[in-house]
């Protein structure tokens, strides 16, 4: 039978998760520490999870356990295959375009994942090249050292150094590489340069195709044609620059569409004091929590806000000292308008286990008492006291009661403010 004492717990480890974001405008240098590769120092590529709860580049971990007995690089814990798993959801973030790029104060509008942000800036047109003293670097360009007269020209249209990317880019290719090497890569990349382009042929929908329009038959008053391998060369020149255009419209459609829903959802669902926590791959979850090292022993929540402009709040979830029951505690985060609100927090919060199989759910309300320090106001990220609940749900009866459906555990949060004068 659950013990239903509530706690305050004590956490002095920071949420991660809620201090730290990617803001718009990062450059490489500041990619966010979530997509870091510890071993290579780059983006994650293909990023793998290990049980002790470090991310890799898959090629790193790889190559390092096979050299080092198969041991974490950050730990020095043992591991085994069985302890390397897929990160999709970090794979999905790293792949989604919600950064801008560094030069977007001088007129670059290109938003990019990280994946692509090193590339992009590398050869972004809106970069001012920095002024270098002839006594640096020969005169002017930064990049072969020559002094030429006009530095601009010089770097648009002559420099064998400067980099440069495929023109085949705008449909998938992310070489880039300097001017001098381009010919080569053209040549050699022919096969998987065409194999782009009729992947992105694919992509136009029968409207779009519609729209575009045939190059205009050309005649001449002596009664000539165009030679036929000419028209053609033609005909598909324009089907290619209309297949690059349509499919960056499309792309910058989807950027924008996306950014709305993501704004909307955010705004309506975390924004309301209603708070559905979706816990996925439970089962390795719960492998996380008994782990030995202390900062693995607690899972955090997304934020969210009681209302606009309200208390932010998050869900912290751990074991019981007896490692049988399940802790549920919330705690305060530091908001942006915490100035304006009143402290400490008054008002009514409700945790609730959903089951998943149709029986009764595990509810437990609770009044939030201004004497407690867990509703002061945060001096940090983070206010390290929570109030909950020690042995909220027993293990036992998550996974006999149906609470578990697709190894995915659902916890519900209702978080109401009371005005003290009403």
């Amino acid at each position: 039978m659950q013990q239903q004492a509530r706690s305050s717990s004590s956490d002095t480890s920071e949420l991660a998760a809620a201090a730290s974001s990617s803001a718009p405008g990062a450059c490489a240098d500041s990619l966010d520490s979530r997509f870091e590769c510890p071993i290579c120092l780059g983006c994650l590529a293909e990023p793998i999870l290990t049980s002790c709860g470090h991310r890799f580049c898959r090629d790193c971990i790889y190559q390092w356990v096979q050299n080092k007995e198969w041991r974490c690089p950050i730990d020095n814990r043992v591991l085994g295959k069985q302890d390397l798993y897929p990160d999709k959801s970090v794979l999905a973030e790293i792949m989604d375009p919600f950064l801008s790029c560094p030069f977007a104060d001088r007129g670059c509008k290109s938003m990019l994942s990280p994946w692509d942000l090193e590339t992009h800036v590398a050869s972004c047109t809106f970069q001012r090249r920095p002024e270098v003293g002839a006594d640096e670097c020969g005169g002017g360009c930064q990049w072969c050292g020559t002094s030429p007269d006009d530095l601009q020209k010089h770097l648009d249209d002559e420099c064998a150094k400067v980099p440069c990317c495929c023109r085949f880019r705008e449909v998938g290719c992310r070489a880039t590489l300097p001017r001098a090497d381009l010919p080569a890569h053209l040549d050699s990349h022919i096969n998987e340069h065409l194999d782009l382009v009729s992947a992105a042929y694919k992509k136009l929908s029968e409207d779009a195709a519609k729209n575009w329009e045939a190059p205009p038959k050309e005649s001449s008053s002596e009664g000539t044609q165009q030679p036929a391998g000419e028209a053609s060369s033609d005909l598909l020149r324009t089907l290619f620059e209309r297949v690059v255009s349509l499919e960056q419209k499309n792309h910058e459609q989807e950027i924008q569409l996306r950014n709305i829903e993501q704004k909307v959802r955010r705004d309506l669902l975390l924004h309301s004091g209603h708070y559905v926590w979706e816990i996925r791959d439970f089962s390795r979850q719960l492998q996380t929590l008994r782990a030995a090292l202390p900062e693995l022993k607690k899972l955090y929540s997304t934020p969210f806000f009681t209302a606009p402009f309200g208390y932010r709040f998050c869900v912290r979830v751990n074991l019981n000292a007896a490692g049988d029951a399940l802790s549920v505690h919330v705690h305060l985060l530091k908001g942006e308008h915490d100035h304006s609100l009143s402290w400490p927090f008054r008002g009514r919060i409700v945790l609730a286990a959903v089951n998943q199989s149709g029986g009764q759910d595990v509810r437990e309300p609770m009044a939030a008492q201004a004497g407690l320090a867990a509703f002061h106001r945060p001096s940090r990220d983070i206010n390290h006291v929570g109030y909950g609940f020690a042995e909220f749900v027993s293990l036992r009866q998550l996974a006999d009661a149906g609470f578990v459906r697709d190894d995915t555990l659902v916890l519900r949060v209702h978080v109401q403010h009371a005005d003290p004068d009403d």
